[in-house]
Formats: C-alpha cells, structure tokens, sequence
C-alpha cells in the first residue's frame, strides 16, 4: 500500500516515468520490510474504520503497523493525530 502511495503522487505530480523509478528505489531501500495485508490486517482495519472514522487506506496503515506492535508512525497526515492506538510523529 505505501508503494502504491509514492508511486501515485509521484507520478501526479512528477510523471508516470519518474513515479516508476520512485517506486523501484523504494523496493532497495535498506532495511525496509514489506507486510502482507492479510485478513488480520483488514479485519483490524475494518474495526478502525468504524471506531475512528479514517480512510480506509490511513486504517490499512495504522493495522499493518498494529499487526507488527508498532506504536509510533511518521507522518504529517493530521488524520493519524486522532487513533489512539498510534502516536503519529510529525516529520
């Protein structure tokens, strides 16, 4: 899901080729580790939907991170500041 994300405004805003080539770096970033988004991670997204009244790709985020025992997540998104289960740490 967050691939997708940096694809998308990249390529929105810089161009289909550009967002690509962001996309790919992404994949070789080190240490970076990508989830599955099983049906716990839905199940669990779902739940915030209706708990917290966030979008459901803000909600698929928040339960991958859940899932792992994560409690912290950088973002500006101002959405993140309201689920109590996640501190959200400006960047």
């Amino acid at each position: 899901m967050t691939r997708y994300e940096v694809v998308w405004v990249v390529s929105k805003t810089m161009g289909r080729s550009e967002g690509a080539s962001q996309g790919k770096k992404l994949m070789g970033f080190p240490n970076l580790k990508f989830i599955a988004g099983n049906s716990s991670v839905i199940c669990n997204a779902q739940r915030l939907i209706e708990k917290q009244k966030i979008n459901p790709r803000d909600a698929i985020h928040i339960a991958s991170a859940i899932n792992k025992k994560i409690t912290e997540i950088a973002s500006d998104d101002s959405e993140f500041h309201f689920v109590k289960e996640m501190k959200r740490v400006p960047l």
